[in-house]
């Protein structure tokens, strides 16, 4: 089958999912993706502030004399 041929099959999957949750519960999910994504965010962006914190913490051992 192709993918033209799947699309619409799931597009309408969705669609009656989506019709049989209450108004509460899809807000509820809307706001659980919003906050996952928020703290995918912050994670990320904490992370690379700790890389380029060690990589001079490195840099200046590695530079040290002896």
């Amino acid at each position: 089958m192709s993918e033209s041929g799947r699309a619409p099959g799931l597009v309408g999957l969705l669609r009656q999912a989506i019709d049989a949750l209450p108004p509460g519960m899809l807000m509820l999910a809307l706001f659980n993706v919003v906050f996952l994504g928020a703290t995918m965010w912050i994670l990320q962006s904490n992370m690379e502030a700790r890389n380029a914190m060690l990589a001079k913490i490195i840099e200046r051992c590695l530079e040290a004399p002896r």
